[in-house]
């Protein structure tokens, strides 16, 4: 209908300004960083300067709010293939475990053998995925577990940490663009990841407390199911 038409094309003019905006920014970082970098072979006593390490490391989160800014505009275009959930589901947590280096983490996963085939963007689901191991292991987390389980609509998986929980005053905001109650980040995170399972049809939900951590559930559509709305859902 009308109104529908209306929302689609002010989405995609939202879309295709933040898309220019992000190009016209990422050019002059480019050379911004390659000059600092040409600087720094031939000079090596500029690292020495007092404020040498904090301009690169502005310039790195610039770079960063910019790649993840390009995610956020494109997380609802999916190329999606049929992926085959328990194999894929084992081997990225097997990933998930270097994200830590050397630092102790845990990536225990429980995954029923007869794990249905979902249709999926399997780049994107890995961005989900990521994003929350990453932000347990910045939390100070030492294990995170995946637990999967299906029925006849949905593939479901829990992600859940040994944290100390989020702050319930946090939960409101937690999904908003550009919010962040971290240190360094970019407030894009998990709104990327709604965005994301938005896009599959799916939900994201959220139950955290300080005595048993954090859980993030998703829950993607077997099939091409309409989307619906995530939402959070608080631990009493």
């Amino acid at each position: 209908n009308e109104l529908e038409s209306k929302i689609q094309q002010l989405e995609a003019e939202h879309r295709f300004v933040l898309s220019r905006i992000s190009h016209e920014i990422r050019n002059p970082v480019t050379l911004i960083n390659s000059s600092l970098h040409i600087i720094e072979q031939e000079h090596p006593e500029v690292q020495e300067f007092t404020f040498w390490k904090e301009t690169k490391e502005d310039l790195a989160y610039l770079r960063k709010l910019l790649d993840e800014l390009s995610s956020y505009n494109n997380s609802d275009r999916l190329n999606l293939s049929d992926i085959q959930s328990g194999p894929w589901l084992q081997e990225l947590s097997a990933k998930l475990r270097l994200l830590a280096g050397d630092k102790p983490f845990l990536v225990q996963t429980v995954l029923p053998p007869d794990l249905p085939m979902v249709a999926a963007d399997s780049v994107k689901l890995r961005q989900v995925l990521t994003n929350l191991a990453r932000n347990a292991l910045e939390a100070g987390c030492t294990c995170l577990r995946i637990e999967a389980s299906a029925d006849d609509k949905d593939l479901t998986i829990h992600v859940s940490d040994n944290g100390s929980g989020i702050p319930e005053e946090y939960l409101e905001t937690l999904f908003c663009p550009f919010v962040t109650h971290k240190s360094g980040g970019t407030g894009l995170g998990l709104a990327l990841s709604k965005k994301i399972l938005d896009a599959h049809g799916g939900q994201l939900y959220l139950s955290s407390s300080n005595k048993s951590g954090t859980c993030f559930t998703l829950c993607l559509p077997i099939s091409t199911a309409p989307s619906k709305k995530p939402r959070i859902n608080p631990a009493t």
